[in-house]
Formats: structure tokens, sequence, C-alpha cells
């Protein structure tokens, strides 16, 4: 008939229909300059266009490569050779996709392997020929389609650059999987993902059930999240998504695609789910499913016999349950982050420590694991209960109880459970409690101030290195007016409910007399602070770690702070002997001790354990929102002075301020998400460093920020803004809205700042205070940080803030979902601060150790080598804040650090 088409038109079809797809892979031209052939046009090489041509190319000739050359390449070298034009569509996609992506050779291998699972082997291995094709005509092409994308997708993960390229492998394979399935149904040849109803040996008929079919979109929609390569964090619990919360497009037309699969509909009308919510979709499935990756906290009230409580009687004894395993309808907490994956669990458990604090109830412990205490905390009796508690790799835990007496209504009860002395999971329940029974139904509990601060697999990180591991470690949890306290110091095991005087009343004059005393010593020393030379400074980072030898000075890690080593020049040590004597630094010492005994008054054993921390151990406080009333948003932990004022004739020691002596980990802000470590690693990741503008001859700030292009400009995937001076304002607000491009893994910004009291910051990148040289707190940006980096504001006062008020620049960022923040607790002489974040960058993108290094190490070891080379403590003005064990790492890097 005149109507049809031949099979070399349906072939053309075909293969234009597979190379738009293809096309979306493979990109424009792209040039590696560590790779001289590596240049590539449309996927097309160097090599490949000079063989086609047969003759030699340059790379200007690949950037100058048309499209339509391209596709004539494609056509020959890929398409042709594979035999593409002779098998069915939905299977030529595939074998084209890999022949371009991995070999015709390998092409041909998958196919023939995957021939083999669906009864048709073939005897030789290579390229795909006559018999191939004679086979593919017999196999089940549904079948045969989706094992070949199973043995591609196998291929990619058993590959070593998997890890690294790993979000795009697998958007390829869930692209060609949509397609494939698409084409096979335009041809009437769906092939379902479940079996149809069928029936048994006796007749029955056995149908797919709503549980069933929920079951199979959950196992699938980790593969096909392909706008975001994150999989959705709901596949381990159905529902938990905030009610009206929508599917993203993407995501729903891929649901829509498998529905249609799964109830085998042909011919269907187009089945669109955007703007369901997940609430809707997985309404009434239980959470508790067998094929529940991962093992679920629960925490529940019940009587003593058991049953669930839904009405607390003051002054009724009840039972408080503890347990991880198998979801409990009944539990107080629930949603993604009471989930702990198998995988995050060793073979032998999980060892937790659960700290319960209440002075609205009176506890008795009912098992003897169980230890509780109580005692007055201003006046107020309050009781505290801790534990052990082994979370096992599969089946339930042991169960922890408590008998619990609420003593007035609406109680709270605060719970803290930590790993390894880390915290891992902090919330509030509060108790619905009744002065006597009432016929209306009322909720037992509400659940607020959930917070995790870390994934469960990114717990019990050791460093990769000897030098990086600290001397002991304490960890203080505020809660109210208590402090959960753990750790090891000295070999002595700490494990305490202290109480906790940092109320605003009593520490806020000694906050603010610590800052003031930061500004005049540094005011006053400011050219000792700045004499760090460019040249001196790269010539030392060049070498550091590369040779020991006294002669050359260059340094390297330093394995023990009980004797650091000394690499500073003469005139560097002249300048620091006069500024350790001087009444300046004294004056700051006072303020710093005086600001410690405040919080930690002596005869308290908090004073005491701080004050006998070694040199290099670490010291983590979480005093977040979730504290409760009393909370003070910032606090300049670094600058405490911890041990006593020596005689004016004699000199201060910096390593008696915690920011030198210890490695502080400081957390104040709530992350309700499961907060990974992996930023991504330098390879695979943006940074975006929004620098000052302003070029002028006498202007220092812009000076140091030309220093500083110059300086990072060799190291890969660096974004400096602004491009040009045509809008630079604009350029840097896009930038800020919506970083790109993404993944972005840090955002940099160097400039001048005035936070006053921390509410109205501004931002100066120009040398005017005129609108199109500064950024203002509502110009910031508001939209979530999609890829949650880390930023640095390196700038004056950019953490301060007056104690009953947060520093605005920094929620700013933290509202939009950032990491961690890094930034000053007071003026930072410019000089200083470019030197810094020179040495803090080349320790945290791993230009100076190949191993990764957590952010907060990077910032100590940033400020170990101003004092070791420079003998400079202007470290002492930067504070880190939000996961100190942050990396510039893969997650399987970061998983590796486990011990």
């Amino acid at each position: 008939m005149s109507g049809e088409i031949t099979s070399t038109e349906r072939s053309r079809l075909n293969f234009e229909r597979a190379q738009a797809v293809i096309r979306e892979f493979e990109g424009g031209f792209v040039d590696d300059p560590k790779d001289p052939d590596a240049a590539t046009n449309f996927g097309i090489t160097l090599r490949t266009l000079a063989k086609w041509r047969a003759m030699p190319v340059t790379k200007r000739d690949v950037m100058g490569m048309s499209y339509d050359e391209a596709k004539e390449i494609y056509f020959a070298e890929y398409w042709s050779k594979c035999l593409c034009g002779s098998m069915p569509g939905p299977l030529a996609l595939p074998v084209y996709n890999v022949a371009v992506h991995a070999g015709p050779g390998t092409a041909g291998n998958l196919l023939r392997r995957a021939l083999s699972q669906n009864g048709a082997p073939l005897k030789s291995a290579g390229m795909i020929d006559d018999d191939t094709i004679i086979a593919v005509a017999k196999a089940p092409l549904p079948s045969l389609t989706s094992d070949f994308i199973d043995l591609y997708e196998a291929k990619l993960r058993a590959s070593p650059h998997f890890t690294q390229f790993k979000s795009g492998f697998l958007r390829r394979v869930a692209k060609l999987r949509i397609e494939t399935e698409t084409w096979l149904a335009e041809l009437d040849i769906e092939k379902p993902i479940m079996p149809p109803a069928k029936s048994d040996n006796d007749g029955v008929t056995v149908t797919l059930t709503r549980e069933d079919l929920i079951a199979e979109i959950l196992k699938l929609l980790p593969a096909l999240s392909a706008g975001s390569g994150v999989a959705p964090d709901i596949t381990s619990q159905p529902g938990v998504a905030a009610p009206g919360s929508a599917i993203p497009k993407d995501q729903a037309d891929a649901i829509a695609v498998i529905l249609r699969q799964i109830v085998g509909v042909k011919g269907a009308p187009d089945m669109r789910l955007e703007g369901v919510s997940l609430d809707e979709l997985f309404s009434g499935v239980s959470s508790s499913s067998n094929d529940e990756p991962g093992q679920r906290m629960n925490v529940w009230v019940s009587n003593a016999g058991e049953s669930e409580q839904s009405q607390l009687l003051v002054h009724r004894a009840y039972i408080l349950n503890f347990r991880v395993g198998e979801a409990i309808d009944s539990s107080l907490i629930g949603g993604p982050l009471t989930l702990i994956p198998r995988a995050d669990i060793p073979e032998w458990g999980l060892d937790t420590d659960w700290v319960v604090v209440t002075h609205g109830c009176e506890l008795r412990p009912l098992s003897p694991e169980t230890k509780v205490t109580d005692e007055l905390v201003g006046g107020v009796r309050t009781w505290s209960a801790r534990f052990p508690l082994r979370v096992p790799q599969a089946g339930n835990s042991d169960l922890r109880q408590l008998q619990i007496k609420p003593l007035h209504v609406d109680p709270v009860v605060n719970v803290v459970v930590t790993v390894r002395n880390e915290l891992y999971r902090q919330f509030k329940i509060h108790l619905s409690v009744l002065d006597e029974p009432i016929a209306v139904h009322q909720a037992p509990v509400r659940v607020e101030s959930d917070v995790m601060p870390t994934a469960p697999g990114h717990l019990g990180l050791s460093p990769p290195h000897e030098w990086m591991t600290p001397n002991g470690r304490l960890s203080i949890t505020v809660i109210g007016s208590q402090a959960v306290v753990a750790g090891n110091i000295n070999g002595t095991q700490i494990s305490s409910t202290e109480n906790w005087l940092g109320v605003q009343a009593r520490v806020t004059g000694p906050i603010k007399n610590v800052r003031a005393a930061a500004e005049i010593l540094r005011a006053t020393w400011e050219d000792h602070f700045n004499d760090i030379p460019a040249d001196d400074l790269n010539t030392r980072l060049e070498r550091w770690g590369k040779s020991r030898d006294r002669k050359t000075r260059w340094g390297g890690p330093e394995h023990s702070w009980s004797a650091l080593q000394d690499w500073a020049d003469e005139a560097h040590h002249e300048h620091w002997s006069r500024m350790a004597r001087s009444k300046e630094l004294r004056y700051l010492a006072q303020c710093g001790r005086q600001m410690f005994v405040s919080f930690f008054p002596n005869g308290e054993n908090l004073n005491d354990w701080l004050a006998s921390l070694p040199p290099s151990a670490r010291l983590d406080v979480s005093w977040t929102p979730a504290s409760g009333q009393g909370y003070i948003p910032h606090v300049p932990w670094g600058l405490m002075f911890t041990g006593e004022i020596p005689p004016e004739t004699e000199a201060i020691d910096p390593m008696g301020f915690l920011g030198l002596r210890c490695r502080l980990a400081y957390t104040s802000h709530i992350s309700r998400k499961s907060a990974s470590r992996s930023l991504g690693s330098p390879a695979d990741t943006h940074r975006a460093h929004l620098l000052y503008w302003n070029t002028g001859r006498n202007d220092q700030t812009g000076q140091e920020a030309s220093w500083q292009r110059t300086s990072w400009k060799r190291w890969d995937n660096q974004i400096f803004v602004p491009e040009t001076l045509q809008n630079p304002k604009a350029e840097l607000l896009a930038v800020l809205e919506r970083p790109a491009p993404t993944p972005m893994s840090v955002l940099y910004l160097f400039c001048q700042c005035n936070a006053g009291a921390g509410n109205d910051p501004v931002l100066r990148f120009g040398s005017t205070n005129a609108p199109a040289d500064t950024v203002r707190q509502l110009e910031l940006g508001s939209s979530p940080l999609t890829d949650r980096p880390f930023v640095f504001a390196n700038a004056c006062t950019t953490a301060s803030a007056d104690p009953y008020m947060a520093n605005e620049l920094e929620e700013a960022f933290f509202n939009r979902d950032c990491r961690a923040f890094l930034g000053t607790e007071t003026k930072v002489p410019i000089v200083l601060g470019s030197r810094f974040a020179s040495i803090f960058f080349h320790f945290f993108y791993r230009e100076l150790d190949p191993q990764p290094m957590a952010a907060g190490e990077a910032v100590t070891q940033a400020k170990l080598f101003l004092w070791t080379h420079y003998r400079n403590i202007g470290g002492l003005f930067y504070c880190h804040i939000n996961q100190y064990d942050l990396f510039m790492a893969t997650q399987k890097e970061v998983e590796n650090l486990r011990s």
C-alpha cells in the first residue's frame, strides 16, 4: 500500500525518536583542561570526530560541529552498527543508549545476556549480528527490554565511577524505563509491572490489593524521581508529608504511567496526579509494612495492662514505653525521622542512650537498666531518667519502661537520644492531662520541636587521620533549665543531667563585654592580625605537610596540641610577645573568664569538666529553640577563657580560650530534615564566591577580593560573582535567590557588613552605601536552598547579635535550609579575613589532604595554622554554627568514615 513506510524509513523515524532522548543525556560542548583529548560536543569526542572526518581535528572543530553532523555520526557509528533499525523501537532505544554510553560492543554483550535470560542463549559475544536479530524476533519483547535495562543499571552500579555520577546515571536509567514503557504501550504490548488477576489450582481468583499497588509504587519511586536526582523521602512511611503537599509534576507523571501499567489499562485516558497530596494518595495504608527498610522509634503511654490510653488524668500512674523495631500504632512520635534504616545499623546493633527530663511528671524506674534521679532545679522539682537501648537490625529492641504520674495538666516530657556521645534526636512530648474524666475524646499528646541533627547513617564517624582525632569529647544538650551532659574526659566517662544557669539576665552583660573587648583588641592590634603576606602564605600552603624540616619551616599536621609546632618567623614572634602581655589581650581574657563563670559557676560539675578538657578535645554544645524558655540565639563560646588569669607580668596563654583549645561544635538551629553530612565531592558540585566588586587601588576589600579570584581560579567548579561589572548587584541577587549551576555546595560572601544588634544587617559589596552597592536583609532571597549548601559569610559581625534577639543574616540562610553557617563574632581585619578564608578552603576543599575533612575541622585547622605559622590568634573571631561534621565528600565517602 502506498501509505505504508519502508523499513529504511521506519529505522530513521525510530532513530529520530531515540536520538531526542539521547540528546537530553549528552549535552553540548565540554572541554576538560586536564585532558587534551576530552573535548566533546553533543557527546561526540574529538577522536570520534577525527575518525569520522578521516583527518586531524582541533577543539575548535569540535566546538563548531553542527548538530546535524553529530546525528549522522550517531546514526552511522552507533545506531547502524548495532542494527537498531532491525529491532522494535522499544528495544532499539536502550540498546542504542548503551552503544552511545559504553560502546557498541558492550551493547551487544548486554543484549545477548538479556536474550539468554529470556530463553534464547547465543554462543558468541560481541557485536550484534543477524543471529542476534533473529533471536530478538522470537523473544518476549516487554521482558527482553526490561531485562536489558536491568543489566545496564547493574553495570552502572558496578562502575567505579557510580558514586561520583550516581545522580546522572539513575536519571538516565529512569528516563529509559519511562520512554520504553510508553513506546510499548503505543504498540499495544504493555508489560504489567505486577501480574494481573489470575486463578490458582482451585480456581480461586487472586486479585491485586490496594496495599500491593502502593507497595509497588513505593519500590519504584526512588528510581523515578528523575527531576531532582534525590529519592523522595516517602518510601519509609507513607503519608508523612505535610497535609496538602503536592507531588512534583515529574514524579506525578511517572506515577501515572505506573498506575496505568499495574491495572493493565490499554488506551485509557491520560491519568494525571499533579496536585494530589501524598496524604490523599496513601491515606489508610499502614506504615508498618513488612517491606519497611528500617526500624521505627516508638514511645507510647499505656496502663498496667498495656492498653493504649486516650485520656490521662492528674495524679494517676501510667507506663511510658520505649522500643525500637516494628511500628506501634499508638506511638506518640512519628514521621520519617523516627526511621533508622537497617543499612545504618551495625550487625551487632546500634547502641543508643536515652535521657527523659520532666518537671511536670513524677518518674519511677520499672526496669533495672533505667536510672531515675530527681532534684530541685531553680526551686522546681525535676525528674531525669536515663537508660541504654540497643537497636537490632531486625526484630524489636528490649522494652524500656518508666512509671509516669502527671502532676498537673498538660505537662511536657523532653527526650534526648545520643549515639556515642553524639546528639541524634531531640523532641518534646506535650501530654494532654485532665483534672477529671470527660466524655469528649481528648487527644493524649502532641509532639513539637522534633529535631534530628544527624542522619543515622552518618553517626559514629572516625576522622581519616590520627591528627584529626579529638583527645576526648564532651557533649552538652540544653533542655530548659537543665543540660544533658555526656562524654569522655581523660578516660573518665561522663553521663549526667546538670543545672543550666545560662539565663539571659545572668549572661547578657558578660556576652556584650567579651565582644567589646574583642573589638578593642582587633582595633589596637590590626596591623599584627593583617600581617600575613600573600606570597608567603601561598608558599606555606603549597608545601604544607610535605616537609617538617625545621630549616624550611613549612609545617604540617599537628599531632599533639600539648606541644604545638612553631613555624613563625622572628618578626611575628616579636609582635606576638608584645600582644601576649598587652592590656587589650588581658582584658579579653578577663571578660572571657567572666563569661565562662557566668555560664558555669565555680563548684559546678560543668565548670570542672570544661576546665579539664585537654587540648584538642571536642566540645559539642546544642542549644536550639527546642530547648525552651531561656534560649539565647547566639553565644560566643570560643571567646570563653577557661583558665586562671595570670599576674600582669606574665603572658596570656591563648590556649585558655575555648576557640583555640578545643574543637568547638555549636548547634543553635533546628533541622527538621534528616541531616546528611555529605555536600558532594569537589568534582561533583559547584561553589559560588560572591565577592566585593569595587576594584579601586585604595580599596583594601576590593584588592583582597581580586586576590581571592586569582588564587582560587585554578580549582574546579568555582563560580565567581559578579562575572562582569555591568549590573553586579542584579547578578549577585540572582545567585542568592536561586544558586546556579547546581548542585551548589558552598555559598561564600566576601564583603563588608554592619549587623548592628543583629536585627537589620546590611552587606556592602561596593564602595558606597548606595542601594546599588548594598544588600539588605529582605534582598537576601526567600526561596528554599534546594541543595542545602554550607554558607560562609566572611564580613564583620555576621554571626554576632544581642543575646535577646537572633542574627537576621544568619537566620535568613537557616530559614532557607542551609546546613551550616560560618560567620564572625566581631569586626574582622580585612586581610586577616581574606587569608583565613583561603586557609579554610584549602583544608575544606581537600587541597592539602585528599581525605575528606569536616567543615568544623577545617575551621579548627585554619585557626591552628594561623597560630603555628604567624603567632596569630585571629581565628578566635570566627564561629562555625550547626553540623561541625559536614564534608565536601560523597555519601559513600562519608559512610566509609564510620568506625
